[in-house]
């Protein structure tokens, strides 16, 4: 996890918890793009479990120039005019946390996305995976060492 925390204060929400007593705030981490809670002391804990696909692309990335993809993002591309490319970042310290992209033309074309690593880590043996059909997907998670395709 990266050692300084933003905390987006307005988008901050008081949590009650039966199991553990103590104040907790959920908000949104911009320099991760994860939903968090803090508690009493500051101790960080990622809620992506609960909500495993928190959409933080609202808009489709343009094409023709790499896309730097953040852990439990969803990255849709529409490789109709060009070449996609989404970069994923390193997988170490996120075990258990996934990516998704999705391409979402509809017509098979010459132009492709290409989802690619980082620091050199591996998806499935792999530097690289391509998406070449119409509104395919792939869903990768993390294994703390590289990527392991799970959908």
């Amino acid at each position: 996890m990266p050692s300084s925390i933003q905390l987006v204060e307005e988008l901050a929400a008081d949590v009650p918890n039966a199991t553990a007593p103590g104040r907790y705030r959920i908000f949104y981490d911009q320099t991760d793009n994860v939903l968090k809670l803090k508690d009493d002391v500051g101790t960080l804990f990622p809620i992506a479990g609960w909500s495993p696909w928190v959409h933080l692309t609202p808009l489709v990335f343009p094409v023709g120039s790499p896309y730097a993809a953040s852990i439990q993002e969803t990255v849709k591309v529409d490789p109709t005019t060009a070449i996609g490319t989404v970069t994923l970042p390193t997988a170490v310290g996120f075990a258990g946390f996934q990516i998704k992209v999705v391409s979402i033309s509809d017509a098979i074309l010459p132009f492709v996305v290409t989802i690619d690593t980082t620091s050199g880590q591996l998806i499935n043996g792999v530097l690289t995976k391509t998406l070449t059909t119409a509104r395919e997907f792939l869903i990768v998670e993390s294994d703390n060492v590289g990527w392991l395709i799970v959908g």
